[in-house]
């Protein structure tokens, strides 16, 4: 199992705890379409898409955010990256299997 990079400003036992939830579900994810909502700095959509997920789709209000999460990503052929309003989610066609919010 891989675990996205630490940043330096969040403490070790913060960074566990915020990868323990995702850690617990990698097995239903597996080969999945996933739609993170609100993906903050994007460690749940970097732990999905490097741990099996079939795609993963990121949405954050915050542009920075968006940036800083498609960088995890700059080959990644199962990941995208958008700057959305959350309560204003569009994917016309598209399904999902699993939402992380």
């Amino acid at each position: 199992m891989e675990l996205p990079p630490k940043p330096e400003y969040i403490h070790n036992l913060e960074f566990v705890r915020i990868l323990t939830p995702y850690v617990f579900v990698s097995r239903i994810v597996m080969s999945k379409s996933i739609l993170d909502v609100g993906c903050g700095f994007g460690h749940s959509a970097w732990f999905f898409a490097k741990n099996g997920a079939g795609r993963v789709v990121a949405v954050d209000l915050d542009e920075v955010k968006v940036r800083q999460v498609s960088r995890f990503y700059i080959n990644a052929q199962n990941f995208a990256g958008f700057v959305m309003d959350a309560q204003k989610v569009g994917f016309k066609g598209e399904v999902f299997q699993v939402i992380s919010a």
